[in-house]
């Protein structure tokens, strides 16, 4: 097992974290060099937090453009070099406590690489947390760094299993943003809901399982989770 993390890991910096080029060439040189070094044909992912949306896009590859307009390049997908991909309590669709005010306060709430989760969601404005939504809410407009990361038609992996907690004290609402499991991974296989984990305990109380889903990369592992019913959001 190989592990890495990205940045600094100070946790008072959370709020100035972006989806940056030096992040995403890190991640993705950090999944090459494992690569290389043990000269294996696939290998699993297992991610946590930011680290999802990461580990997403440094799989997908491609032109990533910064907010000052510089850009990088992280190359061709990695899809079928990954067997397993697992995004333990990511924030795909952005996070309600970045919507108004917040996402031109915060750096890792704004509106090109944060985690915006948008202001307004069909005719409902800044109701981010109302569940059910005043009218029905299909069509979001989020950040643009996780709308591209979400329509990217590469996937990132074989198999995609997304996990979450409903008590996740970080993600907050229900991990709902808009009435949607903002956790959930477009074109996920198979979710695992928890209820009463931490946003971190659902990371360090759940090895059993992330070894079980590893371990039984194919259709056995859906014992241990239930078949993602989830549709993807547009």
């Amino acid at each position: 097992m190989y592990a890495t993390t990205w940045g600094d890991r100070n946790p008072e910096n959370a709020g100035l974290r972006v989806h940056n080029c030096e992040y995403l060439l890190y991640v993705r040189n950090f999944i090459n060099a494992v690569f290389e070094y043990t000269n294996a044909d696939k290998i699993n992912i297992i991610s946590h937090s930011m680290g999802v949306t990461m580990g997403r896009k440094a799989v997908k590859g491609g032109i990533h453009y910064d907010r000052d307009g510089s850009f990088c390049d992280l190359g061709n997908p990695l899809t079928n070099r990954i067997n397993v991909f697992l995004g333990i309590s990511g924030a795909n669709y952005g996070m309600c406590d970045c919507q108004g005010n917040a996402s031109q306060a915060d750096p890792t709430c704004n509106s090109e690489n944060g985690f915006w989760p948008g202001d307004s969601c069909g005719s409902n404005k800044l109701t981010c947390r109302d569940h059910p939504q005043p009218t029905a809410c299909n069509t979001p407009v989020y950040s643009k760094f996780l709308t591209n990361l979400n329509e990217n038609s590469a996937e990132e992996a074989a198999l995609i299993f997304s996990m979450w907690s409903m008590a996740d004290d970080i993600l907050q609402n229900s991990c709902l943003v808009y009435d949607y499991p903002t956790p959930h991974i477009p074109n996920s296989h198979c979710v695992k809901i928890y209820f009463d984990l931490t946003h971190m305990e659902t990371k360090e109380n759940t090895v059993k399982d992330q070894y079980r889903i590893i371990k039984y990369d194919s259709l056995r592992s859906f014992e241990y989770c239930s078949r993602s019913l989830i549709k993807k959001r547009h």
